[in-house]
C-alpha cells in the first residue's frame, strides 16, 4: 500500500490550534447514562487542557432520550450533537470526524470514563512526532466479577505489558480510546462502514489500524492517559458479538489476505479448542438455534459467578462455536482451509 504523502512531512503538532486543536468524537447507541457519565468526566478535565477541546456526540439511532440528555449538559467546552438513523459505529465515527475542526481527533466509546490527567497526557504525547496516541484501558471497578470480566481484566494486563515493550499490531489500535491526527485519518479514508452496517459488531477499528500501520503511521502508547471501560456481561450479547466477529473476520481477510494467518492461524496456534471445533463448525450445519442450550449454560455460569477450569472450558468452547459458526456463514471455509494447509 502506498504511504500517505503527508506522513513525515507535516508541520509540528498543535502548531495551528484554530477553533479547537482536539475534537473528541463519541458515537453512542441506547446508552444515555453511560455517555452522560463519559461527558461529565471529560468536562471535569477541561481546565487542565492547554489547547481548545470540542466535543461531537453522534447519536446513532437511539430512542432512549440520549440526544436530549446530552444537549442538557452544562460543559466547559463546545458540544455538537448529531442525530442519525441507525447506521453503525463506523458510520457514526466517520460522520463525527467530518464535523471535526481540530488538528487531532480523539475517538472515544460511550462507556469510557476517563481518569484524572487523561486529556493532559494525550496532549503531551501529541506534541511529539507521532500520528496516533494509544491510551490505557482498564476494566472499571464497577464491573462485577464474572468469567467475562475476569478474562477482560487479564487481557487488559497482557495488552498493557505488550505495548509497554514496544509491540504495536493492527488489533492494538481499537479506537475505543485513541487519538489520531485528522489529516492522517482523512488520508486513510476513515472507517470502512460495511463492517458495522446496521449495527453489526467487529473489525471496523482494527481494519483501519491495519491500513494505518501499512501506511507508516507513527504510534505512541501513553499509559498515563488511563480510562476505565465497561464489559459486556450478558451471555447472549457476548455470543452474538462473537458470531459477528467471525463473519467480519472473513470480510477482513477478504480485504487483506495477508491477515489470514493472524486472524485464523493464531487461533489454531494457541487454542486446542479452536483446532478441534473449527472443522466441526465449518462443515456441519450447526445453527445459532442449535447452540441455544449452550448459551443457557453460559448464562447460568455467569449468574452463579462460576470459576475454575471447567467453567472456563465451557465458556471458551461455546465462544469458539459461535465464532466459527460466523466464519462459516460469512463464507470463510476456503480461507481457513488455506491457512490450515499452509500450516501443514
Amino acid at each position: 500500500m502506498e504511504s500517505p504523502s503527508h506522513l513525515g512531512q507535516r508541520p509540528g503538532p498543535l502548531s495551528n490550534p484554530g477553533s479547537s486543536s482536539f475534537t473528541v468524537i463519541i458515537p453512542t447507541h441506547q446508552r444515555r447514562e453511560a455517555v452522560v457519565a463519559t461527558l461529565g468526566a471529560l468536562g471535569e478535565q477541561a481546565a487542565d487542557c492547554a489547547v481548545p477541546i470540542a466535543l461531537v456526540v453522534i447519536v446513532d439511532g437511539s430512542d432512549d432520550g440520549t440526544a436530549q440528555a446530552v444537549r442538557a449538559l452544562q460543559l466547559p467546552m463546545p458540544l455538537h450533537v448529531i442525530e442519525q438513523h441507525r447506521a453503525g459505529v463506523a458510520a457514526a465515527r466517520n460522520r463525527g470526524a467530518a464535523a471535526a475542526t481540530g488538528e487531532w481527533i480523539l475517538f472515544l466509546d460511550d462507556d469510557i470514563v476517563v481518569q484524572p490527567g487523561y486529556l493532559a497526557a494525550i496532549l503531551d504525547a501529541a506534541r511529539e512526532d507521532v500520528d496516533i496516541v494509544l491510551t490505557r484501558l482498564v476494566v472499571g471497578d464497577w464491573v462485577s466479577d464474572s468469567l467475562l470480566s475476569r478474562e477482560a481484566r487479564a487481557w487488559d494486563s497482557d495488552e498493557h505489558a505488550a505495548l509497554e515493550h514496544g509491540r504495536t499490531r493492527h488489533d492494538d489500535i481499537n479506537f475505543a480510546s485513541t487519538a489520531i491526527r485528522r489529516p492522517v485519518f482523512e488520508e486513510a479514508g476513515g472507517f470502512d462502514e460495511s463492517f458495522t452496517a446496521g449495527g453489526m459488531y467487529g473489525n471496523e477499528d482494527v481494519e483501519l489500524g491495519h491500513r494505518l500501520l501499512e501506511a507508516g503511521a507513527r504510534v505512541r502508547y501513553c499509559p498515563d492517559a488511563m480510562a476505565h471501560t465497561d464489559v459486556i456481561v450478558d451471555a447472549d450479547l457476548a455470543m452474538r458479538r462473537e458470531y459477528q466477529v467471525g463473519i467480519n473476520d472473513v470480510a477482513m481477510v477478504g480485504k487483506h489476505p495477508d491477515l489470514g494467518e493472524i486472524r485464523f492461524g493464531n487461533r489454531f496456534r494457541y487454542s486446542r479448542i479452536d483446532r478441534v471445533l473449527a472443522p466441526l463448525m465449518l462443515y456441519l450445519p450447526i445453527t445459532l438455534a442449535v447452540m441455544a442450550p449452550l448459551r443457557a449454560l453460559v448464562r447460568w455460569l455467569l449468574q452463579r459467578k462460576a470459576n475454575g477450569t471447567a467453567a472456563y472450558r465451557i465458556w471458551f468452547t461455546v465462544r469458539a462455536m459461535h465464532y466459527w459458526g460466523g466464519v462459516r456463514v460469512g463464507g470463510g471455509r476456503d480461507m481457513v482451509n488455506e491457512v490450515r494447509h499452509r500450516r501443514g
